[in-house]
């Protein structure tokens, strides 16, 4: 393993998505090896890990991973249903397998509210929500990639270790997914959420590719603004795409656990949505959660799947003739 992340981007990461254990400042390494894909086995029942090789990496560290749950019934013989897909996108050490490691065990990964235990019906939500019966997707977005491209000499495009994260999940990781599943192929059947740096990057992708996502929800988001980093800033992605957004309506949800000590800039932004006419949600101060993606699973999961529920019922898919499918990869 060797440590080759710049310090500033070390420090990018510390300010913006409140990287902490217990309170305490952790540095990242990265681990060529298992940096893209970290297959982790076992894995919960109807999850799936799968690779594709990226166009935008360079071997042998060029294979990217992710994790693939299915509704109940949708390996059954003769079903041909399209499901919508709900993308999500882990924190700042995370990678495909991280969402599972918030649960003490597989058990309570459907014992609690956890998004297998609220589609599968295991764990009933809030009396009078919504739940889709969606394909879900864990991303491997690359541990501390901050969703973006980067251009530094270290890991820019030519660099022998390239972070080209955003490329990699708009370009690759969609149409990979639109080409092996069943899935309604178009904005209103895909939606994105995120935890920590998750939760930036699931605004700043619903903000800037308004035409591939109908709703977005960030759990424990910071870090909007990009201060360190401008042009990520999803103030300066608004600003830049105003005609697209006038043309979709994407769905914002913020979401802030009362218990969560990192920076909380959710108000600013949405007093920027709100400006902008932008339709958003702030959920403040959830009770009993703290900076953890099973606690704001647990305590208010059911309410960001009933929003995204809500964004495919007002958006239902057109003709399947009429669709524009992305390229697909070759495998």
């Amino acid at each position: 393993m060797k440590p080759i992340m710049l310090i500033r981007h070390i420090i990018f990461l510390f300010i913006l998505f409140g990287l902490a254990v217990g309170g305490t400042a952790v540095a990242l390494e990265i681990d060529e090896e298992t940096y893209w894909n970290n297959n982790v086995q076992p894995l919960p029942a109807n999850v799936t890990h799968y690779t594709f090789t990226s166009s935008f990496l360079k071997a042998p560290y060029n294979v990217v991973g992710l994790n693939v749950y299915t509704p109940p019934g949708y390996e059954a013989s003769g079903n041909t249903r399209r499901y919508p897909v709900i993308y999500l996108l882990h924190g700042v050490n995370g990678s495909e397998a991280n969402y599972f490691s918030w649960y003490s065990s597989f058990s309570t990964l459907y014992s609690q509210k956890s998004v297998l235990s609220l589609i599968e019906g295991t764990v009933n939500p809030v009396p009078g929500l919504a739940l889709p019966e969606a394909i879900i997707i864990f991303v491997n977005g690359g541990k501390g990639s901050g969703y973006y491209d980067w251009t530094t000499p270290d890991h820019g495009p030519n660099s022998d270790f390239p972070i080209m994260s955003e490329s990699i999940i708009i370009k690759e990781l969609i149409p990979f997914v639109d080409g092996r599943f069943r899935t309604i192929p178009f904005r209103g059947g895909r939606a994105i959420e995120g935890f920590s740096m998750g939760g930036y990057g699931a605004v700043k992708f619903a903000l800037e590719y308004p035409h591939l996502f109908c709703s977005a929800v960030a759990y424990g988001g910071s870090g909007y603004n990009a201060s360190l980093n401008p042009s990520e800033s999803v103030y300066t992605i608004v600003a830049a795409n105003k005609p697209t957004l006038a043309t979709y309506d994407v769905r914002i949800r913020l979401v802030r656990g009362l218990q969560d000590g990192t920076p909380d800039d959710n108000p600013e932004l949405k007093s920027f949505l709100d400006a902008q006419g932008i339709y958003n949600e702030y959920e403040t101060a959830v009770p009993n959660t703290a900076h953890n993606w099973g606690d704001y699973y647990r305590n208010n999961g059911d309410e960001g799947l009933d929003f995204h529920q809500a964004c495919f019922t007002a958006n239902p898919a057109p003709n399947l003739t009429e669709f524009v499918y992305l390229p697909t990869i070759r495998k």
